[in-house]
């Protein structure tokens, strides 16, 4: 399973060549994206069409979800870091989420800070 973050499907949904090759490799059924992922690109639809075209391919992609456990560790590493390392809010919550689904002791998730 690899996740994708907003910005790659961007480039998909902007039919850049190697991002189109590489997803295409991977395969739609082993894509995953975050709850938050589908969110920023719902809100960056432009019209209904582009909503639909959204949904359509993001129906093929596993989605991660949010919970209450998550969220309270969101909670504690935001107020953590938020002043040294300015993470931001979407990728810090995408970040718990993914950690909390993958069963492997290597997994670290890179948060992008400003």
């Amino acid at each position: 399973m690899i996740l994708c973050d907003t910005n790659i499907l961007i480039e998909y949904y902007k039919a850049n060549p190697i991002v189109l090759q590489a997803l295409k490799l991977i395969g739609d059924s082993n894509i995953a994206v975050s709850v938050i992922t589908k969110a920023e690109l719902f809100y960056g639809a432009k019209n209904k069409q582009e909503l639909w075209v959204l949904e359509q391919h993001l129906s093929f992609c596993h989605c991660y979800l949010l919970d209450g456990q998550i969220s309270g560790v969101f909670s504690e590493l935001m107020k953590k870091y938020a002043l040294s390392h300015r993470c931001s809010i979407p990728d810090m919550l995408k970040c718990l989420e993914i950690s909390r689904h993958v069963c492997n002791p290597f997994f670290k998730c890179r948060i992008s800070c400003k």
